[in-house]
């Protein structure tokens, strides 16, 4: 299987977030090393992209493990991205595996640098926004001198900039209500090929009809199920906090959020999922609202 040398004795080529491909001075060089060759049909990735990696990193000899099976979200091509794994993953699909040697011109800097996350440049992790970041145990401190490093990334699953374009109708400040948001929705859900993408906090787009009080986006999803997945499947998605639609539903005092739980408990939503932080399923969570 060949690999890719991107160039450099003198100068190596890298993409930015606009997609526009410029010159980094640098000794080292950049080489992208297939691991397999699946069938890309579509998505393949692009500048933009938002996409979900397993990632092993080490020092070049291999002596030490920097990271290891983790899975992180990435937007490909972002300035918080380092260079090397953006322009590694150019082009690849969902469950491709690839090595990447980095030199630090495209990695964490000439002058080494703090690695707080993985993947993610020098002076890019805001210790205010994350401030459970250096309790987390899988967080590994460490300095990079100026080191070529390995990173092996497998790809589990990507979300084009298109698809993901429609939580943007949730987030935008200009819409300011429900109606506007759940109307922006609407008019993009027909643009999506994958109705069960997540964004950036794992919420699918029923979490949010469900959260947001959206009835019409709601039905419309459920309308909208890919063929190759059941209804239970779809309804029963969970988060890593162990938080399901229907817990969700159960959680909203509303009224008119019977129907939404009368409705996902016929499509074979699990009353009996569980949240990881405290244990409560939904019938817990429910007795204790009474």
């Amino acid at each position: 299987m060949r690999s890719l040398l991107i160039l450099c004795s003198i100068a190596l080529h890298t993409i930015t977030s606009s997609g526009e491909i410029v010159e980094v001075a640098t000794t080292h060089s950049l080489n992208v090393i297939p691991q397999n060759s699946p069938l890309c049909k579509d998505k393949k990735i692009m500048v933009g992209d938002h996409v979900h990696v397993n990632v092993y990193m080490s020092t070049l000899d291999m002596t030490e493990v920097l990271y290891a099976n983790s899975l992180e979200k990435i937007v490909v091509g972002d300035s918080s991205v380092i260079s090397a794994v953006s322009t590694g993953l150019l082009n690849l699909c969902e469950t491709a595996r690839v090595k990447i040697i980095a030199p630090p011109a495209l990695a964490y800097g000439v002058h080494g640098a703090n690695m707080l996350r993985p993947l993610m440049g020098v002076n890019t992790w805001d210790s205010a926004a994350f401030p459970d970041a250096a309790m987390e145990s899988h967080q590994k401190l460490r300095v990079l001198n100026n080191q070529d490093i390995i990173i092996e990334l497998e790809v589990v699953k990507v979300t084009t900039k298109k698809e993901y374009s429609i939580f943007a109708c949730f987030e935008s400040p200009e819409l300011t209500d429900h109606h506007s948001q759940e109307t922006c929705a609407l008019s993009r859900l027909s643009e999506i090929d994958d109705i069960t993408v997540e964004d950036d906090n794992e919420n699918t787009l029923l979490m949010l009809s469900v959260r947001y009080q959206m009835l019409t986006l709601f039905a419309q999803i459920l309308n909208s199920r890919p063929k190759e997945m059941s209804m239970a499947d779809m309804v029963n998605v969970q988060k890593k906090s162990g938080h399901t639609a229907l817990l969700y539903a159960v959680s909203n005092t509303k009224d008119e959020h019977s129907s939404v739980i009368k409705g996902l408990l016929k499509r074979g939503a699990d009353p009996n999922l569980r949240v990881v932080s405290n244990g409560y399923s939904v019938l817990v969570s429910f007795s204790k609202m009474q």
